[in-house]
C-alpha cells in the first residue's frame, strides 16, 4: 500500500484504493447494488477524493444508474478543476446521452471558455454519430457499460410484455408462511425492471393484454407439492426426481422445436422452471395455449415428480379480472430468497443473464400462416447433431420419444452421466434383445466415463429369457405413471413392443456372430472407440456395408 492511497475522510484514515475496488465489485458485479448506491451518495467521501478518483466515482455512479449523482460530481469537478479536459468531456457526453441538448450546449460553452483547445473534441464527443449509429467499438469504461445495460433493459421490457396498464408486485410473510401479489395499476417501466433484477423488489406480469392476446406465454414446470413438503426423501426418489428434471429440460425445448417454436428456459428461484415463449406480433391467447398444451399433454404422462402447466390458463379475459400472472425472470423469489436465472447463461450474474436476451428468437404464427396443428405436421426443426445421431440409431431416438423410462436413461447417457446398477440392468434387459443390440448398447455406454468395451460385450452375451417388463422397470425406477398403450400385445408389456420389427424370435440365443452385417457393426463400433483417443478422428474410415 502506498501512502498516497491513505487519505483522511471525515477525520478517519481510509484506504481509498481498497474502497474503490470494493465499490466497483458491488456496482459492476450486481452483487449488492443497493449498498453500492448508498456509498456512492456519501458526498463527504467523493468531495475529498483526488481528481482521478472523483472521475472514477462519477463513472461508477453512471454504471449504477445514478445519472443525476454523476452529473453532480462532474459539475463539482468542472468548478474545482476548470482546466481538466476529461471532466468537461465526460460531463458533455453524459448530457448528450440523456438527450439534454440545452444543458449540453451550456456545458460546451463553459468548457470552451476555460479550455479553447477543446473545440474539436467537444464537436465529436457525442455518444452517437451524425447518422445516429452507435460506435463500432465498445469501451470497458463504466459509461459504456451503463449504455449497454440500458439497451439490455429495453430488450427485456420489449420481450416480457403483458397487460399494458398493470403489473404486480410480490409480497411474502415468512412468519405466516404466506405469499402473494398486489396489482400495480400503471405500465411497467425500465426503472421497475432495474429494481426487479437488482433484487430490491420482485414483479410479475399479467400475460393477457386487453385484447386477450399474448406476447409471452409460459410452460411452468413445478415440483409436485407433496414432494416439496416432504423432508428426507429416499435416495431412489431423489434419483427419480433428477432423471425427470433432466428429461424435461431436454424434451420440452425439443418438442417445442417440433412445433416450430423456440423457448428460453429459466430456473424460477424456488421449486421449478419456466419455459418462456415470445410472440411477435402478439397472438390470440387460445392459439398460443393450444400449441403449448400439445407439449404438456405429451410429456405430462411421462412424469410423476413434476407438474406441467400452461400460462395463461384463459383464452380470453372475462369480467374485471386481469387473468394469470407469472413472476418476471432474474428476480429474487421473496419467499425462498433464491434468485432466478437462465439455464443457457454461464452463471448467475444478472448482466450475463441479461446478455442472453440479445440472442432470443421470437415466434410468429403469421410467418407461415399456419395454425399450431398445421405447424406440427410441417417440417420439424431438429438440432443437426441430434438429427445425425438419430439417423444412426433410430431405435434409441424412438425410445426417447415413446418410452419415458428408457428415454430418461438414454438421455442421461447422452449427457455423459454415470448410470446406477438398476439403470444398467434395464438397458441390458431391454436393448440387449434387439437385433442391433451390440451396436446400440455400445453407442450408449461409450458416452460414459467408465466405459469398458469387453465388460459390455460380456454382459450382452449373458442376456437370456424375455425382455424386462414395464411393471418391473417402473418398480426399479420408482416411477408412478401409467404404462404405455400398445396396439398389439400378448398381455406381457415391455418396451420392445414399441419396435415395429420386434418379434420374440429375435431374441439372441448365443454370443456368436450370426451374420456378416452384425460383424461389420461390431467392427465399426470398435473403430468408433479407437477414434475417441486419436487427435484427428477423420483418419479412421467408416465401414461400409
Amino acid at each position: 500500500m502506498t501512502s498516497s492511497e491513505l487519505q483522511t475522510v471525515n477525520d478517519r484514515k481510509v484506504d481509498i484504493s481498497l474502497l474503490m475496488k470494493r465499490l466497483q465489485e458491488l456496482i459492476l458485479s450486481g452483487k449488492d447494488e443497493e449498498r453500492g448506491r448508498s456509498i456512492l451518495h456519501k458526498k463527504y467521501i467523493w468531495s475529498s477524493l483526488s481528481l482521478d478518483r472523483s472521475l472514477q466515482w462519477a463513472r461508477l455512479a453512471q454504471a449504477a444508474g445514478e445519472n443525476e449523482l454523476s452529473l453532480e460530481i462532474l459539475e463539482w469537478l468542472n468548478s474545482k478543476y476548470p482546466e481538466n479536459r476529461e471532466a468537461w468531456r465526460e460531463h458533455y457526453q453524459l448530457l448528450q446521452f440523456l438527450s439534454r441538448d440545452q444543458q449540453a450546449a451550456r456545458v460546451r460553452a463553459r468548457a470552451l471558455s476555460m479550455v479553447p483547445q477543446m473545440a474539436g473534441e467537444m464537436n465529436q464527443a457525442a455518444v452517437v454519430d451524425d447518422q445516429g449509429n452507435e460506435p463500432v467499438s465498445v469501451s470497458d469504461d463504466p459509461f459504456w457499460e451503463h449504455h449497454r445495460q440500458q439497451k439490455l433493459l429495453e430488450i427485456y421490457l420489449k420481450l416480457f410484455q403483458g397487460r399494458e396498464d398493470c403489473f404486480a408486485r410480490q409480497w411474502s410473510d415468512k412468519k405466516a408462511d404466506k405469499q402473494g401479489y398486489v396489482p400495480v395499476r400503471r405500465p411497467l417501466e425500465i426503472e421497475d425492471v432495474r429494481e426487479h433484477i437488482a433484487g430490491r423488489k420482485t414483479y410479475g406480469i399479467y400475460l393477457l393484454n386487453q385484447s386477450s392476446q399474448v406476447s409471452t406465454a409460459v410452460v411452468d414446470m413445478d415440483l409436485d407439492k407433496n414432494l416439496l413438503e416432504t423432508k428426507g426423501l429416499a435416495a431412489s426418489k431423489k434419483d427419480l426426481l433428477r432423471r425427470e428434471r433432466d428429461y424435461l429440460l431436454e424434451r420440452i425445448p425439443e418438442e417445442s422445436r417440433r412445433l416450430g417454436l423456440e423457448c428460453l428456459t429459466e430456473f424460477s428461484g424456488r421449486k421449478g422452471y419456466h419455459f418462456w415463449y415470445f410472440f411477435s406480433p402478439p397472438v390470440d391467447a387460445g392459439l398460443a395455449r393450444g400449441a403449448l398444451q400439445k407439449i404438456t399433454k405429451k410429456l405430462g404422462r411421462d412424469i410423476s415428480c413434476f407438474k406441467l402447466e400452461v400460462f395463461p390458463k384463459q383464452d380470453r379475459l372475462s369480467g374485471k379480472g386481469f387473468g394469470n400472472l407469472v413472476k418476471l425472470p432474474l428476480g429474487i423469489h421473496r419467499h425462498s430468497g433464491k434468485k432466478s436465472y437462465f439455464l443457457s447463461s454461464k452463471g448467475t450474474n444478472v448482466w450475463d443473464n441479461m446478455g442472453i436476451l440479445e440472442k432470443v428468437k421470437t415466434n410468429s404464427f403469421e410467418e407461415t400462416g399456419q395454425s399450431s396443428e398445421q405447424q406440427e405436421s410441417s417440417s420439424i426443426s431438429v438440432h443437426p447433431r441430434y438429427e445425425q445421431w438419430a439417423s444412426k440409431y433410430p431405435e434409441l431416438a424412438m425410445f426417447i420419444d415413446k418410452c419415458p423410462p428408457l428415454g430418461q436413461i438414454i438421455l442421461n447417457c447422452r449427457r455423459h452421466k454415470e448410470l446406477g446398477m438398476r439403470e444398467e440392468k434395464i438397458i441390458f434387459a431391454t436393448l440387449g434383445f434387439l437385433k442391433r443390440s451390440k451396436t446400440l448398447v455400445h453407442a450408449l455406454f461409450q458416452e460414459l466415463p467408465d466405459y469398458n468395451q469387453h465388460l459390455v460385450d460380456y454382459r450382452l452375451s449373458r442376456v437370456r429369457g424375455t425382455p424386462l417388463g414395464c411393471k418391473k422397470i417402473h418398480a426399479l425406477m420408482s416411477m408412478n405413471i401409467d404404462y404405455c398403450a400398445f396396439e398389439y400385445t400378448d398381455g406381457y408389456l415391455h418396451p420392445l413392443l414399441h419396435c415395429p420389427q420386434w418379434t420374440a424370435s429375435a431374441v439372441p440365443k448365443s454370443e456368436k456372430v450370426e451374420n456378416l452385417q452384425q460383424a461389420l457393426e461390431q467392427l465399426q463400433n470398435s473403430l468408433d472407440t479407437v477414434k475417441r483417443f486419436l487427435p484427428d478422428s477423420s483418419r479412421v474410415p467408416e465401414i461400409s456395408s
